[in-house]
């Protein structure tokens, strides 16, 4: 007996091509197409709308994923590897952890804000780890000069600071 809630996708017959639409209870349809060396299956809203497609093309799969929320709750690590990330969000921005924060570059890291900028802590430590891998850690390092700045005063010797301490 068959179910009426659940089309089956139509094959196509000829080159190993499956290409069909299906309707869901909600509206949405799922349709799959194979063309041009790129395979795809797309998840569309009663209305039309894209919700998820997955698209297998020769230099690897793509997800593209629309919605109101999307949620992702793992037990363990959530890892994301990519060549460039970037987050564009039309509200606000929170990170909170249970634990420590890391944020490491191999570049500059650069913070820039339209208002002002807060940092709350017990205590704020500034240029105080290792700094063996920094260009003014490395042995002969003078800092460049900046114009319209005073030259750079040079490294203290014998544990005298150059201040006049009365």
């Amino acid at each position: 007996m068959s179910d009426p809630t659940h089309q089956h996708l139509p094959v196509k017959s000829g080159a190993n091509t499956l290409a069909g639409v299906a309707q869901l209870p909600s509206g949405r349809t799922v349709a799959t197409s194979a063309e041009g060396g790129r395979e795809q299956i797309e998840i569309r809203s009663a209305t039309g709308d894209l919700e998820l497609r997955i698209a297998l093309t020769p230099e690897g799969p793509v997800l593209q994923l629309r919605g109101v929320r999307l949620e992702i709750d793992s037990t363990d690590t959530v890892s994301l590897r990519c060549k460039d990330f970037e987050v564009a969000a039309t509200d606000s921005i929170r990170m909170s952890a249970a634990k420590d924060v890391l944020l490491g570059a191999k570049g500059e890291l650069r913070v820039k804000t339209g208002g002002q900028a807060h940092v709350d802590s017990e205590m704020i430590h500034l240029n105080s780890g290792d700094r063996a891998d920094y260009p003014d850690g490395q042995p002969g390092w003078v800092p460049p000069t900046m114009p319209g700045l005073p030259e750079p005063m040079p490294p203290a010797t014998g544990g005298d600071c150059g201040h006049d301490h009365h």
